[in-house]
């Protein structure tokens, strides 16, 4: 830390997004000379020489982890789940370092204005989020849907400051305490990655909180109905689509999540093609922008980078069912110390010798959905033919009490049974219920 710089910006992410990181750190630099940029690696460092690169890179062993809490992680999450779990550890690091102040940027996003604001809204609170849009509708327009908004919370955490203080060490190490075991992406337990615990913070630190309302902030896909975007003075600035109110909010940074850069497809999310930006032409020159920024900072190299924690000692892919029943397992305590070893008595070979390997090949089943899969429309007419029959044998009622039942029993968690290791002392898990006080 330099001597006079007590803020600090970062960001994490894993090698193939390293990019886009060093795009972040360009727009932070840029606008703000009293700020100190670093980057977490989520991620494996090999093929990578820290020194050569242009911000200043952490590593997995600056955190407050036991070599066996990190592995844990780095196998039972995905990269996403992975990547946000740890984010307050970092916070913690930083703060360990002297410093008093501290913002965190997804690599996806680019500021345009100085965030010296936010440093100073930190000097009265010792917590600042960003809700995913700030304008009440009766009848909702927005390109996310509600149940979607709903269930990823209500701030969005590609953004959120923390001071160093009493209040800022109490949220931080009880975020920690959350995310260690409860970072997933999980619809049935109401987890959405680190970012659904912040709705719990108006309740918990409410005193403490700053929830923005400056629509200059964290401008993404989710309020493109909220908030419009035009140049000023050549300068970016944001004007309420819904209220048509005249005026205007400075662009402090802008959140490219589904940013597609090869730009082919035309959507303003690569995951939506509902939505073409040529309904937003006022977002071309700033895709444009954006894209130039990646390629300056490596992006074609960088991208090629395979995410270390995906494989098995011996390269083959971790599926993303044998991390969750990784977990089960860990639930019914057999535990592995080190689970990407394939030896005899691994986690590996359990998988192995139970037939959950999979297919080596395949590595888009945990991204399957109804665009991508090869077939899908003639594949869900046989399953809605065989769901028919299903119906006139049991009934209406016991066919949708079965599917209910379902919804739970579906998960990779309660498939355990599937492993002969495991199978005398399995049961069923409901979410909602704490086994551990009926036994």
């Amino acid at each position: 830390m330099s001597e006079m710089n007590k803020n600090i910006v970062f960001s994490i992410v894993a090698k193939n997004y390293l990019p886009l990181a060093f795009a972040l750190g360009e727009s932070v630099l840029r606008l703000n000379n009293d700020v100190d940029f670093c980057i977490l690696l989520a991620d494996s460092a090999d093929d990578l020489i820290l020194e050569e690169q242009p911000y200043k890179v952490y590593l997995m062993d600056n955190l407050i982890l036991s070599p066996e809490q990190l592995v844990d992680m780095e196998f039972k999450y995905n990269v996403t789940e992975f990547c946000t779990s740890v984010k307050p550890y970092f916070f913690d690091f930083v703060f360990s370092l002297g410093y008093e102040r501290a913002i965190y940027f997804d690599p996806d996003i680019l500021t345009f204005k100085s965030v010296q604001p936010i440093f100073d809204e930190l000097n009265d609170k010792s917590i600042v989020v960003t809700p995913h849009y700030l304008t009440p509708e009766i009848t909702y327009t927005g390109l996310t849907t509600e149940s979607l908004i709903l269930h990823g919370g209500a701030f969005n955490f590609g953004f959120i400051a923390v001071a160093n203080t009493f209040a800022g060490g109490q949220f931080v190490k009880w975020w920690m305490n959350r995310l260690f075991d409860k970072c997933y992406q999980d619809k049935i337990e109401s987890l959405h990655t680190d970012q659904k615990w912040g709705d719990l913070i108006p309740s918990l630190f409410t005193k403490d909180l700053l929830i923005s309302q400056d629509m200059g902030r964290n401008m993404a896909f989710w309020n493109l109905h909220e908030r419009n975007l035009s140049t000023e003075n050549d300068e970016y600035v944001i004007s309420n689509r819904i209220t048509k109110a005249p005026q205007t909010t400075p662009l402090m940074f802008f959140h490219f999540a589904g940013y597609d850069i090869s730009a082919s497809t035309g959507r303003v999310h690569k995951n939506h093609p509902e939505y073409s930006l040529a309904e937003f032409p006022e977002l071309n020159t700033l895709y444009v922008h954006y894209g130039k920024a990646l390629k300056r900072n490596g992006y074609d190299r960088y991208v090629k980078f395979r995410y270390g924690f995906d494989f098995y000692a011996n390269g083959e892919l971790i599926q993303p069912y044998q991390r969750r029943l990784y977990r089960r397992l860990g639930i019914d305590g057999m535990n592995f110390t080190k689970p990407f070893n394939v030896g005899a008595q691994s986690f590996y070979s359990l998988m192995k010798r139970n037939g959950l390997l999979g297919n080596k090949s395949n590595k888009n089943i945990g991204k399957s959905n109804e665009f991508n899969m090869a077939g899908f429309e003639s594949k869900l007419t046989k399953l809605n033919f065989l769901m028919s029959w299903a119906k006139k044998i049991l009934g209406a009622d016991k066919y949708f009490l079965l599917l209910k039942f379902m919804q739970r029993y579906a998960r990779a968690e309660n498939q355990s049974f599937l492993i002969k290791e495991a199978k005398d002392s399995y049961y069923f898990i409901n979410e909602n219920r704490d086994y551990s006080r009926l036994n």
